[in-house]
Formats: structure tokens, sequence, C-alpha cells
């Protein structure tokens, strides 16, 4: 492999492991592969992580001598599909990262990259503004330093909150779309629909980001089945969704204005700090939860919670 000028960028986020002095990553091929770098290999990987580096250049800022091993380890990385010449590839919506714990099957993501137009977005975003509901974050200490309020409410109480806050509309009908609750709620659905929601909206300020963190906020035990973000400003980089099933991250998304985002309500999850020089980060997030008869009984029909 002739690497003469030819520039390398990571393909996208590793999920790196360390074992008895040596570090390994799951590669992207079908099935993924154990790949093991001893401190030196690594050391080069790294470089790749910020901008399209030469393998040469790579070397040099490590400390490395350029030799014939070190293109062998650029072969071996782009072979495994952990870099790419093609820097326009390293910046998807979502990443998937493979964990021995979950079957391929599973559903654990489902990213609609435009699920709003860009003017309903828009609208959204300027009715959240202009509410006056928008203070200091009601939710836990790991989101110091954020704003938002929060809605408790029943399935027939919505039509009650779309006439409170009627900019809400297009985002409901999109994140409570049965067809959306398939993904995670098969073999359920034809029974009954989520039935107790938790609405927060969440803006995260630059320099700012939330520590990991499970949603179980409507009563504070009970876990989601399914949690669902509408993206309304971003910044980018930084202020990237992180996902991890138990202490293993299983996915990372790129938020980009209109973009919705599914995920399955067990996983822990975190938002990365956003840029100092960044705008604000602002969402919607529905948690939907799957109530028994004599759990919703503790479920407000609908309460708005500030602080």
């Amino acid at each position: 492999m002739n690497l003469e000028r030819r520039k390398f960028a990571l393909q996208g986020p590793l999920s790196l492991l360390m074992f008895n002095g040596r570090l390994c990553f799951w590669s992207r091929e079908e099935p993924p592969l154990l790949i093991w770098l001893d401190s030196a290999e690594a050391a080069i990987l790294l470089q790749f992580t910020a901008a399209p580096r030469e393998a040469a250049e790579a070397a040099k800022a490590v400390g490395v001598e350029y030799t014939s091993e070190v293109d062998r380890l650029i072969d071996k990385l782009v072979r495994h599909h952990m870099l790419s010449e093609h820097v326009e590839a390293c910046n998807e919506p979502f990443y998937p990262l493979y964990s021995p714990e979950i079957k391929k099957e599973e559903a654990v993501c489902f990213v609609e990259s435009e699920g709003l137009e860009s003017q309903m977005v828009r609208d959204i975003f300027n009715g959240l503004n202009t509410s006056g509901l928008v203070g200091e974050n009601p939710l836990p200490e790991g989101f110091a330093g954020t704003r938002g309020f929060g809605v408790k409410f029943r399935r027939e109480a919505l039509d009650t909150l779309i006439k409170l806050m009627p900019w809400t509309r297009p985002y409901f009908d999109k994140v409570l779309d049965e067809n959306v609750a398939r993904h995670f709620c098969a073999g359920r659905l034809q029974k009954s629909h989520p039935n107790a929601f938790y609405l927060n909206a969440l803006v995260i300020p630059p320099g700012r980001g939330t520590s990991l963190h499970t949603d179980k906020t409507l009563d504070g035990r009970t876990l989601p089945t399914m949690v669902s973000v509408l993206y309304l400003e971003t910044t980018s980089p930084g202020g990237s969704l992180y996902l991890t099933e138990k202490t293993w991250p299983v996915g990372l998304v790129n938020p980009r204005p209109g973009m919705i985002v599914h995920f399955r309500g067990n996983l822990a999850h975190g938002v990365l700090s956003t840029p100092l020089s960044g705008v604000v980060r602002s969402s919607l997030v529905c948690e939907q939860y799957f109530l028994t008869e004599e759990e919703i009984k503790s479920c407000p029909q609908l309460e708005l919670v500030v602080r």
C-alpha cells in the first residue's frame, strides 16, 4: 500500500479496551474482530482523531520512526474500517458501536436525520423561547448549569397540552407515531400504546453538557420504554449524545437541527460538553412509558414542572 502524501482520518468513534498493558477495539466489519494495539500503535492512531494526517506525519508527532511497520499499521486500520481517506464519511449522524451483549437485530437507536422540516423547527424553537417557561432546569444535579422545564402527562391529556403549547404539535405528531414505537415495543403495540410521558425542554449553554444518566423522571424509579429527542439548535463540534449499555458504549449521535433520535429507555446516556464559542444547544425530549393500571394511578393527568 503506497501511502505517500495520502491523508487519513478516523472514520468514526471507537470504544477502546485496556487489558494487560495493551489496547484493543472492535472492528467495523462483519463479524467484528478484536484488534490489539501496543502503546506506540495506539499513539499513532490517536493522531488521526482531530484532522486528516499523513502516516509519516502521525508517526513523527509521537516520536516513532517512520518505517514500513507504520505503513502496515495504517493499512490494517484502513482494512478494518477504522481509518478513511474520505473525510466526509467521518461525520455521520449516528455511529453504532459494537457491544457483545447486544444482538444485531435489537433496536438500540433509531435516527431520523431530517425528522422535521426547517420551518417547523424554527416555529418550535420560537415557541419554546417565547413560552416564558424556560428557567433553571428542574432536573437533577447532573444537569447543573442547563435550563428548561418539564411536563408530566397521561396520553388522554395530550390534546390539552397541545392547546396550551400549540408549537409542540408537529413534534408530538412525529414522536408518538405508532410506527416509531414498533422499533422498541415489538409484540406489545397490539395491546396498548405508551400511556404516560415526561416532556423535557433542555437548553444547554456553551461550555456545558450533562453527566451520564438514565431517564426515569416521571417518578424517579420507572425507566421509560423509549426516549425521543428533537434537536432545535445545535453546535458542531461538541454536544454529541452518547449511549451506553451498562458501562459499554453502544452509540454516538451527532445532533443537527431537525434531527429526531429515538433510543431505548434503559440506556444510560449523556451530552458531551459544547464549545465555549458555540451556540446554545436546544432540544425537546419525550420519555415514553408503558405503565400498568396500578402504576398510572400515581401519574398526574397534566403537571408542569418548573424551578
